[in-house]
């Protein structure tokens, strides 16, 4: 056999048995662990649980702190066995996963609602009481439909019109700005709690459409937006913007960049 290949195959063998190792270690854990796969979740929601959805990896030390210590609590295993539907993910091998959830390093944890939208997550270990604290909270707010921060989750209804009149047209431009100007974070301006960019058709039918005070708060949370998006995302190299940034805080540039403004 030519050198090379031998040598690429071993290659390939040892990626193969590094890759995997971590997951197999979860084999043992008293924890239920399911192994992931892209129907893993969808395959569960009947069991109406919420999802606790741990991304690790071999060589990660905190991930081994996390497992030894945290995930051998008898009070973790139990609460976590008993409450959720619990999936082990290799972020070496499902890589799809890890972009999926954005995931940032190793650990990290995504809690998912029954329903499997997004609930909250997190980076980092932690130990066996505070993780208990916040599982626990979890599944407190779950099943009093809250988001994390312990507020009440309505269900959006929409029913569409039979006919279109100009009230009905009204109605609907109202509804858009309310939810817009609700949906502004007014600590760290942008729209939304994730991702932040800029919205130039959105910002600029506000101004021209917003009257009195709507109008004031409008001009406010999008001047300071700008603000924050030349300070965040502008290249001060090349020039431009970048689509957006990756965190609620501004801080992690996307870098590609935007011509639509």
């Amino acid at each position: 056999m030519n050198p090379f290949i031998k040598f690429s195959l071993c290659l390939l063998v040892f990626f193969q048995l590094y890759a995997t190792s971590f997951a197999f270690e979860h084999e043992n854990s008293e924890v239920h662990f399911l192994e992931y796969d892209p129907n893993v979740i969808q395959n569960n929601r009947f069991k109406k649980k919420p999802y606790f959805l741990l991304f690790a990896a071999q060589w990660c030390h905190w991930c081994h702190v996390f497992n030894e210590k945290t995930l051998t609590d008898e009070k973790v295993i139990s609460y976590l066995n008993e409450n959720f539907v619990n999936v082990f993910i290799d972020a070496d091998i499902n890589t799809s996963a890890y972009q999926k959830y954005k995931a940032k390093g190793v650990p990290f944890t995504v809690f998912l609602n029954p329903d499997t939208s997004e609930y909250y997550k997190y980076s980092g270990t932690l130990y066996a009481e505070p993780f208990l604290e916040v599982i626990q909270d979890v599944i407190q707010n779950v099943k009093q439909g809250k988001t994390v921060d312990g507020e009440k989750i309505f269900a959006f209804e929409y029913n569409p019109p039979t006919k279109f009149n100009k009230s009905t047209l009204d109605n609907m431009r109202n509804t858009y700005i309310k939810g817009v100007l609700d949906n502004f974070d007014t600590e760290e301006y942008g729209v939304g709690n994730g991702i932040k960019t800029i919205l130039p058709e959105t910002f600029l039918y506000l101004i021209k459409s917003t009257k009195g005070e709507n109008r004031q708060d409008s001009v406010l949370w999008i001047s300071e937006t700008l603000k924050k998006a030349i300070e965040k995302i502008y290249d001060p190299v090349e020039g431009g913007f970048f689509r957006f940034a990756e965190t609620g805080d501004w801080q992690v540039p996307h870098y590609e960049k935007m011509a639509g403004l």
